[in-house]
């Protein structure tokens, strides 16, 4: 699977499932204000587990596991604030949701 593909196939999923960052964000900024170490694959799999929700797509899995850099750019994008406390490695996600 090539880089477009991939980066088509999560932007097809999150216009799909707007309820997976409104989940991630919540428990992204519930760690973040309590001063927690956190991660974005942490708050990713907190949205998996402790959230029962169902997703759309043609995904095999409710959320698929390379997803969680595109989420946390995402994130760091609209709260900028937190850049300093959570940590980013380089994802083929930079090209669309830099920070």
């Amino acid at each position: 699977m090539t880089t477009e593909s991939k980066i088509r196939k999560f932007k097809e999923f999150h216009l799909k499932n707007p309820q997976v960052y409104v989940w991630f964000r919540h428990f992204m900024l519930e760690m973040l204000e309590r001063k927690m170490k956190c991660s974005a694959k942490m708050a990713y799999e907190r949205t998996r587990w402790e959230v029962s929700m169902e997703t759309k797509g043609y995904e095999k899995y409710k959320m698929n596991n390379n997803y969680h850099p595109a989420y946390s750019r995402i994130f760091l994008k609209a709260n900028p604030q937190y850049k300093d406390m959570v940590e980013t490695r380089q994802s083929i996600f930079d090209e669309i949701y830099p920070i």
